[in-house]
């Protein structure tokens, strides 16, 4: 009967998202489907420090416990994902290893036909939208996230106990939220003045809290950031001051 309940609680959670008002939009890309579900998700669950320290409290280990207690830890993040993810339509799978020195679970998503790498856990942020592990690369979720082997790699020797079975490889970076997302600097000339103030004052208007640049490859990583916020010229306080100049008027 209590499982029966829970089930019921639990599709009553996945038709307020893929029913009603708060539907996702007919004909959505993969991917906005994907970003779409990915903030909806995040915007209603909260990491259990709590349950991180005790296993017996099953219910943040699962789909149940995100989407309808709101609390869960990384398992139950990765599972909700990929549920709500097969509800639409995207491929999904749990990835298993570890991150910071804790075993860890997230997910791979398939998106136009090419793999990504996807933390909803590590993205989750109580006071801004993250996306920094939205669609990024085996080399990229290498530097902090280590994976369980392969089963299907296993050999007579191998002595792990954990494995993954089947992770793709994950190279593509079209599907990368800033590259989909984020304003491009590929210079600090005149034009990209002119564009980031405007993307500045849109997203001021539009009620956005935040906004994403990506730097492009061949600017001098560490050069521009301290252009940008830490030296002379300052080029972002320049964006926001000529941003809202354009408000004001």
């Amino acid at each position: 009967q209590e499982c029966a309940e829970k089930q019921e609680l639990l599709n009553q959670e996945l038709q307020s998202i893929f029913v009603g008002e708060q539907a996702i939009a007919e004909g959505m890309s993969e991917f906005g489907r994907e970003l779409y579900l990915h903030d909806w998700l995040l915007a209603r669950v909260g990491y259990d420090e709590a349950a991180a320290q005790d296993s017996q409290d099953w219910q943040a280990f699962t789909a149940y416990g995100a989407l309808v207690e709101g609390e869960a830890v990384c398992e139950g993040y990765a599972r909700a994902l990929q549920l709500l993810m097969s509800y639409a339509g995207i491929s999904c799978r749990l990835a298993t290893g570890v991150s910071q020195e804790d075993l860890h679970m997230w997910n791979v998503v398939q998106i136009d036909g090419q793999w990504y790498h996807l933390d909803p856990t590590w993205n989750d942020s109580a006071n801004m939208p993250r996306y920094d592990y939205f669609n990024v690369t085996d080399e990229i979720i290498s530097l902090d996230h280590t994976l369980d082997p392969n089963y299907s790699v296993k050999d007579a020797s191998d002595t792990a106990q954990r494995y993954n079975l089947n992770i793709p490889a994950c190279t593509a970076t079209q599907a990368n939220y800033f590259y989909q997302k984020a304003e491009r600097i590929n210079a600090l000339d005149e034009e990209t003045d002119r564009r980031i103030i405007t993307a500045l004052r849109t997203q001021a208007v539009s009620g956005a809290a935040t906004i994403s640049f990506l730097l492009g490859d061949g600017l001098d990583y560490e050069m521009t950031v301290s252009q940008l916020f830490l030296q002379s010229p300052y080029k972002f306080l320049y964006y926001v001051q000529r941003a809202n100049e354009g408000l004001e008027s």
